[in-house]
């Protein structure tokens, strides 16, 4: 009880004289102080009060920066971390100028006179049906043209200018994407970094944003797309404007593939753009030499004979300087059979063929060998076409050799229709070979149209119909093909 008193008298004093309950405070607080080790306390928290005042202060610092100033720091960290990013020849983020339309311009032509695009759908729509003897193949029904030159592997080498990335430098360029989205590059590389994820889909959402449809844009990602398009194929006139839209401001990126440009020549000329397609055409052989065959059979085929034979003299000055130092290879050697072909001297196009054969001993030809050695044997066949009293004279062992070159070749069935349309009997293996293009579905347009030309004759109207109206689906609005069948359905219906 002693004690409690004590208490409640202690208690009853401090409430009676509060400046003794202050001084009782402050004095016991000063005991526990000095009593305690601080030292140590202090060297054990001395790494989290760092800590927090790093946070502290690394958040004030990051608060008063403005995102410009965010994303120069970024673009620092990225160029320290994915120093090949940005390689050297990657565009600004300038758009394309959209009046700079080679599709749409008129060029000068070989003999000095403007060559619209009217000019020349009008000088070319003859060329339809006609078959294509040089080995390059019509470029009308082959948007990638010449396989050889159309390769995935090279054209992918052609844009790796941007390389796989860590996770760390896939996370700053996330986050540079997020505070400068306005920026064509970062979204070109994160983009492709999605698209080696396999989530393309995604990733040309993200470069139609930089490259849109209309044209304009970033190059680099005009060019993925058209790729990508390629790849995917084309079905409709509206995918191949878009791919055209695509190629056209994809080749304002200084690094845009040769390949490329040979693709948007050659689907230029499917549109009758024959000036521009040219002028694109020889802008890739600029930069690709085995580009200037190919441009030289697209002048040939549209009556270009100066610019053929200025491509042709370039290439076969390249081609002799190789064969001289024997460094000449099968494609060398196949481009200069490609030459003589167009330049009708088919007997040396096979000499230059034996060549290619002796350097590959084991008899592995490629395809195209055989097939340019048909064209060549096709050649002297249409070359050796008489008429003596009358008569229609041909040698057909020519015929049936570049049948046994390349049983595929599509324009050995051209050959043996017009044959038979003249009312000459061919041999069985070569009707045979006919049928089997036929069947196959690879039977040229000139080929159908010179069936429906012979059943016409014969008046089997109804047996004519089918071969026009293939003719028509592969070489479209042909004057010829057009006209007999409107005579041919006109003479059914009656």
């Amino acid at each position: 009880m002693d004690e409690d008193s004590t208490a409640l008298q202690t208690a009853f004093s401090f409430l009676l004289r509060p400046r003794l309950l202050l001084q009782g405070v402050v004095e016991y607080i000063m005991a526990w102080a000095f009593t305690r080790r601080w030292l140590l306390w202090i060297f054990l928290l001395l790494p989290a009060w760092a800590l927090a005042a790093t946070a502290i202060g690394l958040t004030w610092y990051g608060y008063s920066l403005s995102d410009r100033d965010l994303a120069t720091q970024y673009a620092e960290w990225i160029e320290a971390e994915l120093p090949d990013a940005s390689a050297p020849g990657n565009p600004a983020d300038a758009p394309a100028q959209p009046g700079e339309d080679a599709a749409n311009a008129a060029t000068v032509d070989d003999d000095g006179d403007a060559a619209t695009d009217d000019g020349d759908a009008n000088a070319g729509s003859g060329d339809d049906l006609q078959e294509d003897t040089s080995g390059q193949g019509s470029t009308t029904n082959s948007t990638a043209g010449d396989s050889t030159l159309f390769d995935d592997e090279r054209l992918g080498q052609a844009l790796a200018d941007v390389k796989e990335v860590t996770p760390y430098g896939d996370l700053l360029l996330r986050r540079l994407l997020q505070i400068q989205n306005s920026s064509s590059w970062v979204t070109y590389v994160v983009a492709l970094q999605q698209a080696r994820k396999g989530r393309a889909g995604q990733a040309q959402q993200m470069l139609r944003r930089i490259a849109p449809e209309g044209g304009g844009g970033f190059g680099p990602a005009h060019t993925w797309l058209a790729m990508k398009q390629l790849q995917q194929g084309l079905t409709t006139e509206e995918e191949k404007d878009i791919l055209a839209s695509d190629l056209n401001t994809g080749r304002t990126w200084n690094r845009f593939p040769a390949e490329l440009l040979a693709v948007y020549a050659n689907l230029l000329e499917s549109q009758n753009k024959i000036g521009p397609a040219l002028q694109v055409m020889e802008e890739a052989s600029n930069q690709d030499s085995r580009l200037a065959v190919p441009l030289a059979a697209m002048a040939a085929r549209h009556g270009r004979d100066q610019r053929r034979n200025r491509a042709t003299s370039k290439a076969k000055d390249e081609l002799r300087a190789k064969m001289d130092a024997g460094e000449e290879t099968i494609d060398d050697l196949t481009q200069l059979a490609n030459i003589f072909l167009m330049e009708k001297a088919p007997d040396k196009a096979l000499q230059v063929i034996k060549l290619a054969y002796d350097k590959n001993p084991e008899g592995e030809t490629l395809d195209r060998v055989r097939r340019i050695q048909s064209n060549a044997f096709l050649a002297s066949y249409v070359s050796s076409a008489v008429f003596t009293r009358g008569q229609f004279q041909v040698n057909l062992a020519l015929l049936d050799a570049a049948l046994k070159a390349d049983p595929q070749n599509p324009n050995v069935g051209s050959e043996v229709a017009r044959l038979m349309a003249a009312g000459k009997d061919a041999p069985p293996e070569l009707k045979e070979s006919l049928q089997t293009q036929l069947a196959s579905g690879s039977a040229t347009a000139l080929t159908h149209m010179l069936l429906a030309v012979g059943k016409l004759y014969e008046g089997d109207l109804e047996q004519a119909v089918p071969h026009l109206q293939i003719a028509n689906r592969q070489a479209p609005n042909n004057p010829m093909t057009l006209n007999n069948l409107a005579l041919a359905l006109a003479r059914i219906d009656k």
